[in-house]
C-alpha cells in the first residue's frame, strides 16, 4: 500500500526514548523504519509501542489486508526513522486489526440460551423434602423451671 519514493524523513532515532512517552505514542501510526541491533531493516505502520518494553508492533498493509505483522523487542532496536504519517483509511484499518469480529447478537442469543437452560433446569429438579426442626438448646432443662429473682434498682435522679 504505501511505497517509499517520496520518503521523507521527520524523525530518526537511536533506540527508542523510554524517558518521553509522549514520544514514544508520537510512532503510533505512522510509517516507519527500524534498524535492530541483527542489521534487520523492517517497515510497517505503527500499531502501538510498550513504553515499559519498549517493543514496537508493526503491521503492513496490502490490498486493505494486513500482509505482515512483525513484534520487535525494545532491545533489539537500533534506529526508528519515520517516513510519513498513515492516512485515514490506513489509521481505520490499524485500529480494526485486533478488535473482535464477532457480532454482539449472537453472544446474546448464547446468554440467552443459557438462561433458558438453567431456568429449566430449576424447574425440573423436585423440591426438597422439609429438613426436620433442630434441636431446641437447653431440651434438657426443658422439663424444669427456672426462676430468676428480680432485682429491684433505685435510681436518683435529679434536674437541675
Amino acid at each position: 500500500m504505501a511505497t517509499e519514493t517520496g520518503v521523507c524523513s521527520e524523525h530518526t532515532s537511536d533506540t527508542l526514548p523510554n524517558d518521553n512517552p509522549l514520544l514514544l505514542m508520537s510512532y503510533v501510526h505512522k510509517l516507519v523504519r527500524v534498524e535492530t541491533t541483527e542489521g534487520d531493516v523492517l517497515a510497517g505502520y505503527v500499531k502501538t509501542v510498550d513504553p515499559i518494553s519498549e517493543s514496537v508492533v508493526l503491521v503492513l498493509f496490502e490490498d486493505g489486508k494486513p500482509k505482515v505483522l512483525h513484534v520487535i523487542m525494545g532491545h533489539a532496536v537500533k534506529s526508528v526513522t519515520v517516513v510519513t504519517d498513515a492516512s485515514p483509511a490506513d489509521k481505520e484499518h490499524i485500529e480494526k486489526l485486533f478488535m473482535p469480529t464477532q457480532k454482539s447478537s449472537v453472544r446474546r442469543s448464547f446468554a440467552r440460551e443459557k438462561r433458558s437452560s438453567s431456568t429449566s433446569l430449576t424447574e425440573e429438579t423436585p423440591p426438597r423434602a422439609a429438613s426436620p426442626p433442630a434441636a431446641q438448646p437447653y431440651q434438657a432443662l426443658s422439663n424444669q423451671k427456672l426462676s430468676v429473682p428480680a432485682k429491684k434498682v433505685a435510681y436518683n435522679v435529679t434536674r437541675k
